[in-house]
């Protein structure tokens, strides 16, 4: 006997397939970060600069890895909000929620513009904020919204 075919469109994702969707994003994002380090620190060995024990100093070798750190820095904290606020705008998905299966839209059914999904993943910095209460509302709340769905609308 077949079994029946649901079709999944219009459903609200649950918490734990959002949980692992951001797992999955954290490992890839992780994992990038992790490897622009490694190559950025490779070369800079290459050229007699370690970036691992080296020290500030008013000297041009000095000046030039205390830039180069402070530019990965920048780079492994802005990364994340870039990687998931264009993907949430241009694909309505991050990687991790493709492999989920889940999507992101407006309440009304319209896709995100670049302010709605900032101000989500500003949601997601006060979710967390509130020692992940904003998360766990998903699991109580009939459409299934966290506190960053709620303020974002989606």
């Amino acid at each position: 006997m077949n079994e029946p075919v649901y079709d999944l469109r219009g459903h609200y994702a649950g918490f734990v397939s959002r949980l692992m969707a951001f797992l999955i994003d954290r490992g890839i994002i992780w994992a990038i970060v992790a490897m622009a380090a490694a190559v950025t620190t490779y070369l800079f060995n290459l050229v007699g600069l370690p970036l691992q024990s080296c020290h500030y100093s008013p000297t041009f070798p000095g000046v030039v890895c205390l830039v180069v750190q402070l530019s990965l820095g920048v780079f492994a904290l802005s990364f994340a909000p870039l990687y998931t606020i264009l993907f949430w705008t241009l694909a309505t998905q991050t990687p991790g929620k493709y492999v989920m299966g889940l999507r992101i839209y407006r309440m009304n059914g319209e896709r995100l513009t670049f302010r709605r999904a900032l101000r989500r993943y500003v949601g997601y910095l006060f979710s967390f904020l509130a020692f992940g209460l904003g998360f766990f509302w998903i699991t109580i709340d009939d459409q299934r919204q966290g506190f960053h769905d709620i303020f974002a609308d989606t």
